[in-house]
């Protein structure tokens, strides 16, 4: 069965045969195990997809992608080559991603690394494009182990920035963080409990008032900016009366005031001359 290369640049073609016998549906992926004659880079299985020309069985696939997108990027990097467009449309957004980034990544010892340059160009720091499958290992590590301390995903996130770049990082972080179950039962519920409103019953007009202030709004021409809304609740009654300020002062001077006599129920007039 012949297995074309991921990218044509790499003037490569291999030969794979197929070690289980397989019905590739039209338009599916499916990872079979095979063996390939012919160098092929780190590793045997890949994810393959039957042509739209050749449905068939044992007819001719074509390889979409390999595993682990890493790999194709150490391969063009091994290659010093950068594929055109064309020949990476097809691929995973994934290792699109990292092509468009190609330029940034470098090899070091066999090891694929970001290189983060600082704005003014005197330095740079190195972060490993951490496979998928280590991915979790360094989540629970920078978050759910004693030297982790379960931080929030900011800060979470921060941490794994120094070392480490891979795609989808911060919705990698989010969710983790979101889905751990320590973080959950020790975290305020998202909504707190309101107290249940009550009815307050009073028996005279003015025993008990309601006092709002509206503003700030234009001023008037007694330079006055607010209006202090006033309502009984025996009667419902509502007054409107405009005041400069908020201060406590000035709201006292106003229901208090020689003009306010009808604020006073008879439940307040012993206590209207210490006022």
């Amino acid at each position: 069965m012949q297995c074309y290369h991921y990218a044509s640049s790499s003037k490569s073609c291999y030969i794979v045969a197929i070690q289980e016998t397989v019905d590739v549906p039209a338009n599916s992926e499916m990872i079979v195990s095979g063996e390939s004659y012919g160098p092929i880079f780190r590793g045997l299985a890949g994810l393959i997809e039957p042509n739209e020309k050749f449905m068939e069985k044992n007819g001719l696939l074509v390889a979409r992608s390999i595993v682990h997108p890493e790999i194709i990027i150490i391969q063009w990097k091994i290659d010093e080559v950068k594929p055109i467009w064309a020949d990476v449309s097809h691929m995973s957004p994934e290792v699109k991603f990292y092509w468009s980034r190609l330029n940034s990544l470098i090899l070091v010892n066999g090891i694929l690394y970001r290189k983060w340059e600082s704005y003014n160009g005197k330095h740079y720091d190195l972060h490993i494009v951490l496979p998928a499958n280590f991915k979790r290992f360094v989540l629970n590590q920078v978050h759910n182990t004693v030297t982790g301390g379960h931080l929030g995903v900011r800060k979470t996130l921060s941490k794994i920035k120094q070392r480490y770049f891979w795609y989808k990082m911060r919705q990698d972080v989010k969710f983790w963080c979101t889905k751990c179950d320590i973080c959950a039962s020790k975290k305020a519920p998202c909504k707190k409990p309101k107290a249940p409103m009550k009815q307050y019953l009073v028996g005279a007009p003015w025993e008990r008032m309601a006092i709002d202030i509206l503003g700030p709004l234009p001023i008037s021409v007694n330079n006055n900016r607010y209006l202090m809304v006033v309502q009984d609740y025996f009667s419902k009654w509502t007054e409107a009366i405009p005041i400069p300020d908020t201060e406590a002062v000035t709201v006292a001077k106003e229901i208090c005031g020689k003009n306010s006599n009808h604020f006073w129920g008879s439940s307040f007039n012993p206590l209207r001359p210490r006022v």
